[in-house]
């Protein structure tokens, strides 16, 4: 396609155009005979979840050497100024960056 088209006025063009089916209340008939499927209830979706959580826990557990990434944890944390500060610079531009994507619409 080498030529832009105009979406929005393409689709006022057909909608005026066009002329429309009326339903004689058809959709509304369907819609009132079908049956509501009731939802998972809150406390049976949360059992669910808690379940499978455990579950790959237990599974993570049981699969990877905990006492090798055990002694990948430091056992003191140093914080000098620098750190602050760059951290600080960090936690700015990713805040100025998703102020700027929201505003720009550039997500």
């Amino acid at each position: 396609m080498t030529r832009e088209t105009d979406i929005d006025n393409l689709f006022a063009t057909l909608r005026s155009s066009e002329p429309t089916i009326p339903d004689q209340g058809f959709s509304a008939q369907v819609l009132a005979t079908l049956e509501k499927q009731a939802g998972l209830a809150l406390w049976k979706d949360t059992l669910i979840t808690l379940l499978f959580t455990l579950v790959g826990c237990l599974l993570a557990y049981a699969f990877f050497p905990v006492e090798k990434l055990a002694a990948f944890v430091p056992s003191s944390i140093h914080i000098s100024p620098m750190s602050l500060v760059m951290l600080t610079g960090a936690i700015a531009l990713a805040c100025s960056s998703a102020y700027w994507a929201a505003e720009t619409d550039a997500i």
